[in-house]
């Protein structure tokens, strides 16, 4: 018996899938070419070296770099207080670790703080937190 003329248009089954594979396989492929490329920050330090003389000149120079005199580092805080009877990391912790992750929280752990003051910190912030 010949077919149909309408049966030679449908699809057989499985095409489906098929294209679903085929459309979601160049969709994917486009995301992945249209996926922005990662922007590095600028290093404020660096350019601020680089274009020294730009700077020195510029009528607004106070507005880009940094005072001199804003940070104060007094001398370390006293030690801090135990609030156990003994302490929880061992006295050879130091020694004996070999990870310098672990050696670093060891030294958080027993070390004593810097805190570090800012002479402007008043003037830090948005332009609504300014002094009036």
């Amino acid at each position: 018996m010949a077919e149909r003329k309408f049966r030679q248009h449908i699809l057989k089954r499985g095409d489906a899938a098929k294209i679903r594979d085929e459309v979601a396989q160049e969709m994917r492929e486009n995301i992945i070419q249209a996926r922005p490329k990662a922007v590095e920050p600028v290093d404020y330090e660096t350019y601020v070296s680089k274009n020294k003389t730009i700077l020195h000149n510029d009528p607004q120079r106070e507005m880009l770099t940094f005072p001199y005199d804003d940070i104060v580092i007094p001398p370390p805080t006293p030690p801090k207080k135990m609030r156990t009877l003994h302490s929880t990391v061992p006295p050879t912790a130091t020694q004996e670790a070999t990870n310098l992750l672990v050696r670093e929280c060891i030294k958080s752990y027993t070390d004593s703080c810097h805190v570090v003051k800012y002479k402007y910190e008043q003037y830090s912030g948005g332009y609504q937190k300014l002094l009036k």
